[in-house]
């Protein structure tokens, strides 16, 4: 459980400042003190404080089916149990023998949508030829691996072509036969290369048997009860034997999802189902759900044609995630303007805007699927295209932009500044604005970074910002740079959620000059709303980013502006 700390922020850009803590007992109070570099500078704020906890992930999903489940499995499963309904991963699977590149798909997303990755990466153990080095890299840069088996029938071969082939399952399933042994000989070669992700803190969506009701895998051919016998042996033999708790188990049907072969819950921890036909798949969806009910999380495990995003928030087609296949699946099946506008749509995550889900020290819960830790890292974006908001970034160049070119720079479809005192401010000037934008703090994640407005444009060559107003997402922290102290007017709202600045969170800030109010939400919870004492003395002036004094690199990213808003109130706030 995070504590909640609620201050004003006592530090101006161009110095560091120490922050202490004393927790004065129970929900009660924070002494909160911080004090300046300059021995005559002492900021102090006394606030009433209280224990909260948020989450991510819905009540009614079931913890995972292994009760020794790793803290990176758990971190991930919340997180999918999380976005269920709010948002879709988006996945890729790779291909080998492209050019030679298994990065081939990657290259090409990354070529056509501005950057953008796939947040989960498809690997299949068919041949193994580096799939778990790929996969621990995968993991290692921030994204979540999923792992399939084209495994050759027994004693017949490994390839795609020997998975079609057919074995007796009766005899495959008789220990001390000769099927049975090369079988499991088998499950110990994969499951050895398992060991390794589970040994390097790698969690996998490991989906073995996949499409196992289409009758084309030699898994699939010997009758549904052969089948559940045979997951059944194989999860108990990982979980068991092999202790690979780093594993998420994915039930994979094919585009006939059928009762009979469901092996049930104590053995699964994601349903799901594929086909290659366009569209959102909402009757096969449903037809899932009809079979394992609503607290499983449910996946489109193959694709070719990517689903609309906007078209499954229409009809309620809660896929956790899609995978599209390799090759010419997602060149031919996905035009590059479709694949771009899916890349960058607030309702898919991507590769950048997944938590940190190796954080095994943080507090995620008593249990399996119990609430907490990476899950609170990152709550999906609200929608601000779909709002009518305009985007005041393209995620590719900083027109419209301007500051210290040796600071700022666009990488993976974000706004990065990697010096500290500096702003990268809007050429344009606001007054009564909402903003709605992304913000994570990757390197020295105990500073922080800000949104400044109401101030001057410094002049050229210099990239400060001059007598603004900041808040400072996820905080929330305020600061006048006018009066050089926390901001001095009224608070009628003011806690802070304990956010972790070094996950993506959303904020939507909107203020009204004339008024002197600013009000600020951070993913869906309102945390701030101030109130200035004169107004009248707040300026028109641009919108600036800030990197935050000191050694650090801050991230900007989904950020949208409504001019003049209709509306005076947060639009992004949990119903």
């Amino acid at each position: 459980m995070k504590l909640a700390l609620s201050l004003f922020h006592p530090c101006r850009s161009q110095s560091a400042a120490v922050f202490m803590a004393i927790l004065l007992g129970g929900p009660l109070a924070f002494l909160v003190a911080a004090r300046q570099r300059r021995p005559t500078r002492v900021f102090t704020a006394i606030v009433l404080g209280g224990l909260l906890a948020a989450s991510a992930a819905k009540a009614d999903m079931k913890p995972l089916s292994n009760p020794n489940a790793s803290k990176e499995a758990q971190n991930v499963y919340r997180y999918i149990c999380g976005i269920s309904g709010k948002a879709i991963l988006a996945g890729q699977q790779e291909s080998t023998w492209v050019n030679n590149n298994p990065d081939d798909e990657m290259d090409y997303i990354k070529a056509n949508t501005g950057g953008k990755l796939p947040a989960i990466r498809g690997l299949d153990y068919m041949a193994y030829n580096g799939v778990t080095e790929r996969a621990i890299a995968w993991w290692q840069k921030g994204g979540i691996p999923s792992i399939c088996w084209h495994w050759g029938a027994p004693t017949l071969g490994v390839g795609y072509e020997a998975s079609k082939r057919t074995i007796s399952l009766d005899d495959a399933l008789t220990p001390g036969t000769a099927l049975n042994k090369a079988m499991m000989a088998d499950l110990d070669r994969t499951a050895a290369e398992l060991v390794k992700l589970r040994d390097a803190h790698v969690a996998v969506l490991w989906r073995p048997f996949h499409e196992n009701n289409g009758g084309w895998f030699w898994w699939g051919k010997g009758g549904a009860e052969n089948f559940k016998k045979l997951w059944k042996l194989e999860y108990t033999y990982y979980t068991q034997t092999y202790k690979l708790n780093n594993l998420i188990w994915v039930f994979g049907y094919c585009g006939k999802p059928d009762a009979d072969w469901y092996p049930g819950d104590a053995y699964v921890d994601i349903a799901g189902a594929d086909t290659y036909s366009p569209g959102t798949q909402h009757a096969l969806y449903e037809k899932v759900i009809s079979i394992v009910g609503t607290n499983l999380p449910v996946c489109y495990h193959e694709c070719g044609s990517i689903p609309d995003p906007d078209a499954l928030k229409a009809d309620s087609t809660k896929w956790t995630w899609f995978l599209t296949w390799h090759t010419s699946y997602i060149k031919r099946q996905n035009t590059p303007e479709n694949l771009n506008k899916i890349y960058n749509h607030a309702y898919v995550v991507t590769l950048d805007k997944l938590p940190n889900f190796k954080d095994t020290g943080a507090d995620t819960g008593a249990a399996n699927g119990q609430a907490g830790g990476a899950d609170n890292a990152f709550v999906p974006p609200f929608d601000a295209a779909a709002a009518g908001l305009t985007s005041l970034f393209d995620g590719k160049t900083l027109n419209g932009w301007v500051g210290d070119p040796t600071c700022w720079k666009v990488m993976d479809g974000a706004i990065v500044g990697v010096k500290g005192n500096q702003n990268i401010m809007t050429v344009a000037d606001y007054d009564d604005f909402r903003i709605i934008l992304c913000t994570r703090q990757v390197k020295a994640p105990d500073n922080h970074q800000g949104v400044g407005f109401w101030g001057e444009h410094m002049p050229e060559g210099k990239y400060g910002y001059g007598n603004c107003v900041d808040v400072m997402p996820p905080m929330n922290w305020t600061w006048d740079y006018t009066v050089n102290k926390g901001a001095p007017g009224k608070l009628s709202i003011s806690k802070d959620l304990g956010f972790k600045r070094s996950d993506w969170t959303q904020a939507e800030i909107l203020v009204n000059r004339a008024k002197g109010t600013i009000r600020m939400a951070v993913n869906g919870t309102e945390m701030l709303y101030y109130t200035d004492d004169n107004p009248s003395r707040l300026k028109k002036g641009p919108i600036g980013l800030q990197a935050h004094a000191g050694n650090q690199e801050v991230r900007y990213k989904d950020i949208f502006i409504e001019v003049a808003p209709k509306e005076d109130r947060l639009i992004t706030l949990k119903k």
